[in-house]
């Protein structure tokens, strides 16, 4: 079998960049060992800013733009609703953050975050109001990746398989994986990049997200809005709400915990005084890098190896943009940004 390129994982890094072969008709098949992937149980969620502190996102509105772009085609192409544009609404803690969001939005992000605070909305609790951000939406994260898994298998170009490092073959001008010939290979593994001997040269940290299925009784109002104080929170398709995502460098195992559960719990309750049920938990590593900034580029040694990971919680923004650059240096010899190329972590402009 022949193709141009091998992509390893199928989360959000490895369907964009699939995403950029159908688009270019460009042939690849896609290796995947079906784990439950961060990009599977993320939120979808995107915005602008880091909604803790109210700060402009590296490079966030360029990536959103590009987003709904790609949304748009991928929409048309496999006929299928993926994304929906949605306001976020951030729920005030206390004065001081009433002072810093009237500041912020009259200023430096005048254009993302409505200067007006809205009052308590059905069924939340916002005592110091909620704050409505701009250019905000969420991708149906598990009907993306369920679609192009659908569509590699249906046009035989996927394989259920964990990858096996010793079975690649690296020449000058291309790779073969067991019987595979193939001109590149895009490592888009996410958290299994540990194990990655190519790339073992790259630092990167782990970051354990939990999150929640929850339902409510039918008595309970709340819109179609994503809300977002400690935990996001949102209705699903299905009538359920999701709650997530928790953060944690320290525990690097894949499952669920009691703590996190209880704290997503409470901090639910906080915001709406009804019983709730949890419907299931699920646990995910991501990977994340001391720059925060993504892993993008070739390999320093051979030329058709590559990567695109690192992307932490922001991996649907960041997958889009990550696999554009790489298609097009592969493609076309176009440099990929410094602040996300790879092998800065080695060539001293971060990393001593």
């Amino acid at each position: 079998m022949q193709v141009e390129y091998i992509i390893v994982g199928q989360g959000f890094a490895g369907s964009f960049f699939a995403w950029q072969c159908i688009k270019h008709n460009r042939s690849f098949v896609i290796i995947n060992e079906e784990k439950k992937s961060a990009s599977a149980i993320s939120s979808g969620i995107y915005n602008p800013v880091v909604l803790k502190r109210f700060t402009l996102i590296w490079n966030a509105l360029e990536q959103i733009q590009e987003l709904r772009i790609t949304m748009t085609e991928m929409e048309a192409f496999f006929n299928q609703s993926f994304h929906e544009k949605s306001p976020i609404f951030r729920i005030i803690d206390n004065e001081q953050e009433v002072k810093t969001w009237r500041k912020k939005s009259r200023n430096k992000l005048k254009s993302i975050l409505n200067a007006d605070l809205f009052e308590s909305k059905q069924s939340i609790i916002a005592p110091f109001g909620l704050g409505e951000v701009h250019h905000t939406g969420r991708v149906f994260s598990e009907i993306v990746l369920d679609t192009f898994r659908e569509y590699a298998q249906e046009n035989q170009c996927y394989f259920q398989e964990k990858f096996d490092y010793n079975q690649l073959k690296i020449t000058n001008n291309s790779v073969l994986y067991r019987h595979i010939y193939a001109k590149n290979i895009v490592f888009c593994e996410g958290y299994n990049m540990i194990h990655n001997p190519f790339f073992s040269y790259i630092p990167i940290q782990c970051n354990k997200g939990e999150s929640l299925e929850i339902s409510f009784p039918e008595s309970t109002s709340i819109d179609e809005s994503i809300y977002k104080k400690k935990f996001f929170l949102y209705q699903k398709k299905n009538g359920n709400y999701f709650v997530g995502g928790t953060n944690d460098s320290q525990d690097v195992t894949e499952h669920v915990t009691e703590s996190k559960r209880d704290e997503m719990v409470k901090a639910t309750k906080e915001l709406i005084h009804d019983t709730l049920q949890v419907e299931n938990q699920q646990a995910a590593l991501r990977t994340t890098t001391l720059d925060y900034r993504p892993l993008v580029g070739t390999h320093r040694d051979f030329q058709n190896i590559h990567i695109i990971n690192g992307m932490g919680t922001r991996g649907i923004l960041l997958a889009n943009i990550c696999s554009q650059s790489l298609f097009q240096s592969v493609e076309n010899g176009i440099q990929i940004p410094v602040e996300i190329d790879c092998n800065r972590t080695f060539n001293g402009h971060i990393y001593e």
